[in-house]
């Protein structure tokens, strides 16, 4: 029992040293880019007017809110939300283009991205 007390000790006091090298060699936070610069544009995959309309336009106005940016809500429909969610794929990786989606919806556009490279 006792030389289990010690191991755990000994690896809880290495784990400590590691988590502090860590934090002593990380760069500061505040050596990071300002974040967001600009607008942010925000792909609704589906028709104005429905059931996720007023659900979008609410988290665009609360990341508004928060962020200090204007949130550009576009609804891009059709193609049983394919337009939308391909137009989040193509848009350009900078983190100033968000989309509303699923889980099912980003693993049917993943296959068709494969299947159209084939």
């Amino acid at each position: 029992m006792m030389r289990f007390q010690t191991n755990f000790r000994l690896m809880a006091w290495a784990g400590i040293a590691l988590l502090a090298a860590v934090a002593a060699l990380s760069p500061p936070s505040h050596a990071a880019d300002e974040w967001p610069t600009w607008d942010i544009t925000f792909y609704v995959p589906y028709a104005p007017g429905g059931s996720t309309d007023p659900i979008s336009r609410k988290y665009a106005e609360l990341l508004e809110k928060q962020l200090k940016v204007k949130v550009i809500v576009e609804n891009k429909p059709g193609a049983s939300a394919t337009i939308g969610t391909g137009a989040v794929i193509r848009a350009t990786p900078d983190g100033y283009t968000i989309g509303l989606g699923s889980s099912r919806r980003a693993a049917f556009a993943d296959a068709m991205a494969q299947e159209s490279s084939l």
